[in-house]
């Protein structure tokens, strides 16, 4: 649901986009999944693709997935990078499903007319072991491209963005 009204106590509590205990005070509370979904949606659009599997998309070898996106005009590029263990992301339909994250270095080679690239700008979201927000779309320091490749070193629990992109912010909720 996009928002989760019920009162304290009842099933499945927290499940939409933003909670709003006393709703009529005009407090919420953004969820999770606002955030996670933050990652592939700020910098994309409706009409951009994603890459073929292998090639910019795929898991990565110690758990977590990575998928890039290019626009219409194959001029821009983004890349959203997760890391949720069982912990960070229990799936509501199969609470047993197990899976293990473990804390990896990667390197991505950009290709085509990206390979010219110099940096990319960085959003970062950690989560604590319960799935909650410790650090949400933050913008964080630009990494450097080096002869088309980034290296990054990812721990369990996180979610990244990288595009060349440069504007965008995070959101606020007042």
């Amino acid at each position: 649901s996009l928002a989760d009204a019920s009162l304290e106590g009842l099933a499945y509590p927290g499940l939409g986009l933003m909670t709003a205990r006393q709703p009529w005070s005009s407090h919420y509370t953004v969820n999770m999944p606002v955030w996670a979904t933050a990652h592939t949606t700020q910098f994309t659009g409706p009409d951009w693709h994603y890459l073929r599997h292998g090639y910019g998309v795929g898991a990565l070898d110690n758990g977590g997935t990575m998928v890039s996106f290019i626009s219409p005009d194959n001029q821009h590029l983004t890349v959203v990078i997760e890391t949720m263990s069982h912990d960070h992301s229990k799936c509501s339909n199969n609470p047993e499903l197990e899976y293990n994250v473990t804390s990896q270095n990667i390197t991505i080679q950009l290709m085509g007319s990206f390979v010219d690239i110099q940096e990319l700008q960085v959003w970062y979201t950690k989560l604590d072991p319960n799935g909650h927000g410790a650090f949400t779309f933050a913008n964080m320091t630009p990494v450097k491209v080096t002869a088309g490749q980034v290296r990054l070193f990812l721990g369990g629990g996180e979610n990244y963005k990288l595009t060349p992109l440069t504007p965008g912010q995070r959101g606020d909720h007042r």
